[in-house]
């Protein structure tokens, strides 16, 4: 599988990617939405067939799973009565045998790796998700389109994302 990942200022933006990816014949089942929140997902979710992933939730998830103390505590930096240490913002750092205070490694970053993105692209996914950023996601087996005309697919999805504001495009 190929993708291409573009990083959005807004929903807006984001929609209308999906509805030009859409137009140039991907199917929802090729496009991920990750948005920080529900506040970043509600209004693309309500106007496109393509569910949006909020990361808060994953990282949540992948607390849960690592130290099993339940919801991740939301404050502000320094460590909970619970154990965990968070960023400002109060998002978790997830290090090594549960949550530590570490530069690089963020919940958000962790929260990223079960959707097979590279180093460079999680660590730049999950410092623009966190600071209210859109990423939209094409994936797909086909290198080429049925035209024939040489133009692979993701060559048609990195030309819709530039025709609607990407910030990034990795």
């Amino acid at each position: 599988m190929s993708k291409k990942i573009a990083l959005f200022a807004n929903q807006e933006q984001a929609i209308q990617t999906i509805d030009t990816l859409q137009q140039n014949g991907f199917a929802p089942a090729e496009i991920t939405v990750l948005a920080k929140d529900k506040e970043h997902s509600r209004r693309i979710e309500s106007e496109t067939s393509v569910h949006a992933d909020e990361l808060i939730d994953l990282a949540q998830v992948v607390q849960d799973e690592t130290q099993n103390t339940g919801p991740f505590v939301v404050g502000t930096m320094g460590v909970t009565p619970g154990g965990s240490s968070t960023m400002p913002g109060g998002y978790p750092v997830v290090g090594a045998g549960g949550f530590v205070n570490m530069e690089f490694s963020s919940a958000f970053e962790t929260a990223l790796e079960g959707f097979e993105l590279n180093d460079s692209q999680r660590e730049a996914c999950g410092k623009a998700i966190q600071a209210g950023s859109i990423a939209v996601i094409v994936e797909t087996d086909e290198s080429k389109s049925d035209s024939g005309s040489g133009i692979s697919r993701l060559d048609k999805a990195e030309a819709s994302f530039r025709s609607n504001g990407a910030e990034q495009i990795l």
